[in-house]
Formats: structure tokens, C-alpha cells, sequence
């Protein structure tokens, strides 16, 4: 799964106090602190098969703005929304990677499209950090 934040500093705080919520320690998140949140890197919270990968950039063509316009909001609970990028959004940003798999990666969106399967959540494990460019 892959969480897209806006490229801000404010987000940068944000995103270190929810991790600290969630149970994160400050040491198991110190090499996140270092990172320039208006840059491209990529924060992986988890272990495979149950990877979050957090990115405030996803490709230095496609923007943040453009994407929030386009929301899909969907109501978890009163009070609590899930904003998403849409299906032809996520897939622009897909085949514009440069990540080898990609195709294998589409076919599994269209399944999931098709299907609407939500896998079941596992225990995380210390947050790793990886900058890209």
C-alpha cells in the first residue's frame, strides 16, 4: 500500500506525531526526522507482506495539488474520512514508474478494482527510510 502526503514541513510533523500514536518510539523514527519531506523518499512502515510505503512525491511530473483535486472521499465513520486517488489518477501514476514490475503491479489494481479485496492488517515493524531521486 502506498501513502501519498502532501510535500510539506507541516506534513513532515504531522506524520512523525502520528507515528509516535501509533507506538513508534523516537529512536525507531530519527532516520525519518533527517528526511527533507518536500523532497522525493520513501518512509516503509511494516514488514512484506504488509508494507506501507509513505512518499511525499511520486513521480517529479505528477503533483500533489493535482491529485488532491481529484479525491475520492470515502466515510469510514462520522468524523473519519479516507481520501483516495482515483483509478485513472493511480494509474498514470503507475505506468509512468519506473519500477520493473509495473505491469504485474497494474494487474493486480485491476483485480483489486474488480474484486475490492482488503487485506487483513499484521503487527508493524520499525519504520525504514529510503531517499530517492
Amino acid at each position: 500500500m502506498y501513502i501519498w502526503i502532501a510535500p510539506t514541513s507541516e506534513n513532515k510533523s504531522c506524520f512523525l506525531n502520528t507515528l509516535l500514536c501509533m507506538g513508534y518510539t523516537e529512536n525507531e523514527i530519527s532516520d525519518i526526522r533527517k528526511e527533507d519531506f518536500t523532497m522525493h523518499f520513501m518512509c516503509t512502515l511494516g514488514a512484506k507482506p504488509h508494507v506501507i510505503d509513505v512518499l511525499p512525491a511520486v513521480h517529479r511530473n505528477i503533483y500533489f495539488d493535482d491529485a488532491e483535486k481529484e479525491k475520492v472521499v470515502h466515510l469510514i465513520e462520522p468524523g473519519i474520512e479516507l481520501n483516495l486517488v482515483p483509478y485513472t489518477f493511480l494509474k498514470d501514476i503507475k505506468l509512468r514508474s519506473p519500477v520493473p514490475k509495473i505491469y504485474g503491479m497494474l494487474q493486480g489494481l485491476k483485480n483489486y478494482k474488480m474484486q475490492k479485496k482488503i487485506p487483513d492488517r499484521k503487527a508493524n515493524k520499525s519504520p525504514t527510510c529510503q531517499t530517492t531521486f
